[in-house]
């Protein structure tokens, strides 16, 4: 079907070229009216059955041929942004007026259109998409290293600790130490409470919230002293990381309660929280008195055969060997699933992809836990110590390379997004100066004496300025969907606002200095985009010449430097908007109602603005 719709494109391209043709050709333009104008509206007829069919189509193939859908509706958009219909109308019109001149330019447009639309049947698939689905896979590869490298921490330590009493005696004491500490912080945060009154208890909220998160890492590294090591028994070191976890979440409750000016109950959880430091100190107190014991190496050798299982799921993942099992390295078996915490983030490719950068090195990783497993389960602690060693050097190795690739392909990708908003934002503002100059030209006479010609230019500017609302409106998606900018959505959606001011103006006839202001305002903005895409794709580029800097995560399109200078460019506008609407209005009369809905406007962009000059400033601060 999407081949028939194809044909039918080429055949209104060619359709068109009739009446152009045929105005070329007669010599009785008196005879020709008639003929020009019907092979005119056949073209019209055509498209207008296109349309609908693109429509149609779009909607049956949604389930079964998702992709040829989506490109019917991108050709869908595509015919509207270009008012392809409003168009051929208008070309129609122009031919039973004679306007000869006009109709075939505008036919020439419509050409242009139509091999836009056809370009876009013909294209194939989004880089972009492939891009940025590369990107999230090695993400997801890079979020399960980092487990994996913790987990392989916590088994180095064990390791280590097994072979050191005094080590173990000491890691202990000093948590002790660190807990007593907490817990003399907490009661001291809990008669601070009870002192203030409600009215100044939230002020104790981010001291709070600051000795919860230094329980929280406490709790972390007494938990980590027993490496995930498996026992059938609770050791003391165990419920004391318990009780700590506990207290740090009490803490936290409390925290919020301050903020919700609720003395009382942030109260019971400080109490709650240092009851549960003392049950911890109380654990740790236990593990001191313990008689030293042989460590158990086989059970940590369990713990690293099970984080051999998941590290040689992830090597075959980032290989593109998928779910591939068998026998691991060095007598560790692979087996499949029961195997709780086996189960990776990372996604499961088909069939065969291109290895991800740093599999080798994951691969080499799994080889030497086998070993490390192997060498606890015979008791040579030392030399599997060595071994955990050298496989955690390798995660973090294959991770270092991974997040070097990704800062590339992040580069890349916003590289391409900024080339595309360039391109859009070009279009856009091409667009604009031609409604400005077609504003400017119907300005200069008196709408009294306006002839056929010009109602049809007003028809044609008002038509171009709402296919550049529209286009700006993709453009804001876009940005939206990016969601890494504060400021530069705002001031896309702030021309679209703009743009549809300026389209009920222009249906009003209103073509008077307010009209020409925000349509100056429109190109203003636009250009002062353009030029912060430019700095920024520059910038880039000099980045990827150079070491450039290193990108976490998903960098934004405009530093905040950038954002702000185009929040002050936007308050520089509302102050001439507000200028040129005091100066149209009397003092001795009431303002009209245009005015007086143009003022509520801008009051209501100008608190945006502030907030989110404050939203940019608390940005800045972060940063």
């Amino acid at each position: 079907m999407i081949p028939a719709i194809r044909a039918c494109l080429l055949t209104a391209m060619i359709l068109c070229v009739w009446p152009a043709r045929a105005q070329e050709q007669t010599g009785r333009p008196d005879t020709a009216d008639a003929a020009l104008s019907a092979k005119q509206e056949m073209v019209r007829d055509q498209i207008a059955r296109l349309v609908d069919r693109m429509y149609r189509l779009s909607e049956a193939l949604k389930e079964s041929e998702p992709a040829g859908a989506a490109k019917l509706r991108d050709a869908l958009q595509e015919t509207q942004e270009r008012l392809v219909q409003m168009k051929v109308e208008q070309a129609v019109a122009l031919l039973k007026e004679r306007h000869l001149e006009d109709a075939r330019s505008l036919q020439t447009q419509l050409l242009e259109d139509l091999n836009a639309v056809l370009k876009t049947m013909l294209a194939g698939p989004d880089e972009s998409q492939r891009l940025r689905s590369e990107i999230e896979r090695l993400e997801a590869f890079s979020r399960e290293l980092g487990k994996l490298i913790e987990r392989q921490q916590g088994h180095l330590e064990a390791t280590r600790q097994a072979g050191s009493d005094p080590a173990r005696a000491e890691a202990v004491a000093r948590a002790l130490q660190q807990v007593s500490d907490l817990l003399n912080a907490q009661q001291s945060l809990s008669r601070s409470t009870a002192e203030q009154g409600p009215e100044r208890i939230e002020g104790l909220a981010p001291e709070q919230r600051a000795l919860a998160e230094r329980t929280k890492e406490t709790a972390e590294e007494v938990t980590r002293m027993d490496g995930g090591a498996e026992s059938q028994t609770e050791s003391p070191v165990q419920a004391a990381g318990q009780a700590l976890e506990q207290a740090a979440g009490e803490m936290s409750e409390a925290a919020e309660e301050m903020d919700s000016d609720e003395p009382a109950k942030a109260g019971e959880s400080q109490r709650l929280a240092e009851e549960a430091l003392k049950r911890a100190i109380h654990e740790l107190r236990k593990e001191q008195q313990r008689p030293p014991e042989s460590p158990d190496l086989k059970q940590l050798a369990k713990g690293q055969r099970q984080t051999q299982r998941q590290t040689g799921q992830l090597s075959r993942d980032m290989g593109g060997r998928g779910g591939a099992s068998g026998q691991g390295q060095d007598g560790g078996e692979q087996q499949g699933g029961g195997q709780e915490g086996d189960q990776s983030e990372a996604p499961q490719q088909d069939g065969q992809q291109q290895p991800a950068p740093g599999a080798d090195r994951v691969e080499r990783a799994e080889r030497e836990m086998g070993r490390g497993a192997e060498n606890l389960e015979q008791e040579n602690r030392e030399q599997a110590e060595q071994d955990q060693a050298e496989a955690l050097e390798e995660l973090h190795e294959a991770r270092r390379e991974l997040e070097e690739t990704l800062e590339q392909l992040r580069k890349q990708e916003q590289l391409d997004t900024l080339a595309n908003l360039e391109e859009r934002l070009r279009e856009i503002l091409n667009r604009q100066l031609r409604v400005n100059r077609l504003s400017a030209d119907l300005a200069a006479k008196p709408a009294q004496s306006w002839e056929r010609a010009d109602e049809l230019m007003l028809a044609e500017t008002v038509g171009e300025q709402k296919a550049n609302r529209e286009a700006t409106g993709l453009t804001l998606h876009i940005l939206q969907e990016d969601a890494t900018t504060v400021a530069f959505p705002h001031v896309v959606g702030q021309v679209r606002e703009d743009m549809e001011l300026v389209v009920d103006r222009l249906t009003r006839r209103l073509l008077d200095p307010l009209t020409l202001r925000v349509e100056a305002d429109i190109v203003e903005t636009l250009e002062e985009l353009l030029a912060a895409i430019e700095r920024k794709k520059q910038e880039l580029q000099d980045q990827n010449q150079g070491d450039g800097g290193s990108q976490e995560g998903n960098p934004p399109l405009l530093p905040t430097s950038a954002e702000l200078k185009l929040l002050k460019q936007s308050q520089l506008r509302i102050n001439r908007r507000t200028q040129l609407l005091a100066g149209q209005q009397t003092p001795s009369e009431a303002a009209p109602d245009s005015l007086t809905r143009q003022s509520t406007e801008l009051s209501e962009r100008q608190k945006d603005l502030a907030e989110l000059a404050r939203e940019m400033h608390t940005k800045a601060t972060e940063e």
